[in-house]
């Protein structure tokens, strides 16, 4: 189920119980409603609110962290493909069949993660990808380097070449959900009771009901925000695509 689709599920239950709450205002009788019982209910309202800011706060916050590591780690590949060109530059016409392999490999991964059709984006596979990097390691061993500088780049070319790996190697650790749908939904809950529990005291009036609309959308929108952030390759905010596919130019480039 898409963000969208769940954000419209709690705005639609959020006004389930804004209904709920004005339907049981009808059936109580006066005596519910004393300023004690009032008082009471405003109390137990006020720590759900409170209860369920903090959850969703740190909810938000946690989701946020794990986009910006993603984000972080697209960044970092883009400049290591880039240190990885000019490593290969330097060693020469005897390192274009590497060139070649790596640009074949970077424009592949592109293509799986960004796809310009307008597709889902896929995880690449971990198999995959360690063999196509073992296979640029074993090219990159078996270059005929003739001096010191050639002994460098060909040693800064495999640093990248491993240093690329280890954030596959960690990607691959982070794939999954980091959202637990049993805690948004509890947090739903909070939020559905307190919206019921404000009118059961509100009169029936259109600055009511739109003060209701307002307050289930903000809600939908909270949780929308967090499931895009949790999947930061789809959605609407994805991570961009700009520094992967500027560092593919480079290497297409002679």
């Amino acid at each position: 189920m898409s963000p969208l689709q769940m954000g419209l599920i709690v705005a639609v239950l959020m006004m389930t119980g804004a209904l709920a709450g004005a339907s049981l205002r009808k059936r109580l009788s006066e005596r519910h409603f004393d300023e004690e019982t009032k008082d009471v209910v405003k109390l137990g309202l006020g720590f759900l609110a409170t209860l369920s800011a903090l959850v969703m706060g740190l909810v938000i916050s946690s989701s946020k962290a794990s986009y910006d590591t993603r984000n972080e780690m697209v960044h970092n590949a883009a400049a290591l493909i880039v240190q990885l060109d000019a490593s290969l530059r330097q060693l020469g016409p005897v390192a274009d069949q590497v060139r070649r392999a790596a640009r074949q490999d970077v424009a592949a991964t592109i293509d799986q993660i960004w796809p310009t059709a307008g597709g889902a984006a896929e995880v690449p596979n971990t198999e995959a990808t360690k063999n196509r990097v073992g296979g640029i390691q074993k090219m990159l061993f078996d270059l005929p380097v003739t001096n010191e500088q050639q002994r460098a780049a060909q040693a800064n070319a495999l640093k990248a070449v491993a240093d690329l790996a280890q954030i596959n190697a960690v990607s691959f650790t982070q794939r999954g959900s980091g959202v637990i749908a049993p805690l948004l939904s509890v947090v739903a809950c909070w939020m559905m009771l307190n919206i019921a529990g404000w009118n059961l005291f509100a009169p029936h009036n259109r600055m009511v009901v739109a003060v209701n609309v307002v307050c289930s959308l903000s809600v939908a929108s909270a949780i929308f925000l967090i499931l895009e952030l949790d999947q930061p390759f789809n959605g609407i905010i994805r991570i961009s695509d700009a520094p992967m596919r500027a560092a593919h130019l480079k290497l297409l480039e002679q």
